[in-house]
């Protein structure tokens, strides 16, 4: 994050930027619980940064773009929401940059830096299954995404709607139960799921269903409006949480076999008794960055037309902004809405704020002129 500031920024006023930030997420938004739980998901904002500095610094050498790569590729590779949410940012990217440039319009964006970094996301495409066949002998992505999509078309009714449609004519094991799918499908040890067979078994048969679905255009005006639905709900949910650990179970059998020495911490957690309360963190959270959100959009709309706001901050917003509901429409519609999917990068949209109010600031003379020469134009206007 101090490299993205610098991109902005430089000098003793970056590091005070920098260290300020830190303070501000840390004690106002769920950063420092998304950078403390042991679950992957911090890796999609971690993977962003690393994006950004790969894009827009311009005071990398040759062996901290490695360094910055690696951590790139490594993140990428630490959550499979990364991989299609990463697959439609280097798209809208790719369109940015061509029609800029066919339209011979300035653009920030370096190609060599774009090919790559779409190189190194390729590599990752390449590492994943990689290490997955050479666990078990199988070149694939993921063992569970079919469950997962499954999953979210139960939740939003075209799974019903096609079994309904499709089961008198094919024999899936699933449509013995389709009258009793709902929300908790995937975590009903008793449901229909592991009735028939669990997760591997119907692999084949939700991998057609699935396809079915999205390839039949009598269910698309479903997945549109599902889609945005979902999307709008993904991107304004971002409350920070902690389930209720159980005494018996994950993690406490891990930290009792390999972290003995722990195990008296654990026992005596709040989040373990289930006293930690994150009420005010949520609320004080919430009006940060909804306001967050109103002056990062505001500024951008604004700037179309007294073009005040660096260029290099402006293109920050707008990829951030573009990587925000990316990350809601993936998630929310290949999962279902869950808030540490937002909550896990929303925070940055502080460290932005806080940029724009001080290149605004060091522009305010130029912004006071500005300012005067509009209410001169309106008093002219009128008296005409």
């Amino acid at each position: 994050m101090h490299r993205v500031v610098g991109t902005v920024v430089d000098g003793v006023k970056r590091n005070v930027i920098y260290i300020a930030s830190i303070i501000l997420i840390t004690l106002a938004t769920g950063y420092s619980l998304n950078v403390s739980i042991p679950i992957p998901d911090i890796f999609v904002t971690i993977a962003f940064l690393c994006l950004l500095v790969l894009l827009y610094s311009k005071e990398l050498n040759r062996v901290q773009t490695v360094f910055v790569s690696l951590i790139f590729v490594l993140s990428i590779c630490m959550h499979n929401s990364n991989l299609p949410i990463f697959f439609l940012l280097f798209i809208g990217l790719g369109l940015h940059y061509f029609l800029r440039r066919r339209k011979r319009k300035e653009v920030q964006l370096q190609f060599y830096r774009l090919v790559l970094a779409s190189g190194l996301y390729g590599l990752a495409l390449l590492i994943i299954p990689t290490v997955n066949y050479s666990y078990d002998g199988e070149f694939r992505y993921s063992k569970g995404s079919h469950v997962f999509l499954f999953n979210h078309m139960i939740e939003i009714g075209a799974a019903k709607a096609y079994l309904d449609d499709n089961c008198g004519k094919k024999n899936y094991a699933i449509c013995q139960y389709k009258d009793e799918l709902n929300w908790n499908f995937m975590w009903d040890y008793s449901g229909p799921l592991y009735k028939t067979g669990g997760w591997e078994k119907n692999k084949k048969d939700f991998d057609e269903i699935n396809g079915g679905i999205i390839s039949t255009p009598k269910y698309w005006p479903l997945l549109i409006q599902k889609t945005a639905t979902y999307t709008t709900k993904q991107f304004f949910r971002f409350e920070s949480r902690l389930h209720t650990l159980q005494y018996n179970g994950t993690p406490h059998a891990q930290i009792r076999n390999f972290l003995p020495e722990s195990d008296r911490e654990f026992i005596s957690s709040k989040q373990l008794k289930g006293e930690y309360d994150l009420y005010v963190l949520n609320r004080v959270e919430g009006v940060i960055i909804f306001i967050c959100m109103i002056i990062c959009a505001l500024v951008l709309i604004l700037d179309k037309r007294f073009q005040l706001l660096n260029q290099g901050l402006k293109s920050l917003i707008s990829i951030s902004l573009v990587f925000g509901v990316i990350n809601s429409m993936v998630c929310a519609n290949l999962s279902t809405v869950d808030d540490r999917f937002q909550n896990r990068w929303v925070w940055l949209l502080v460290v932005l704020t806080i940029l724009i109010f001080i290149d605004l600031y060091s522009k305010r003379a130029i912004i006071s002129e500005q300012w005067k020469k509009l209410q001169s134009e309106e008093a002219s206007e009128q008296s005409n």
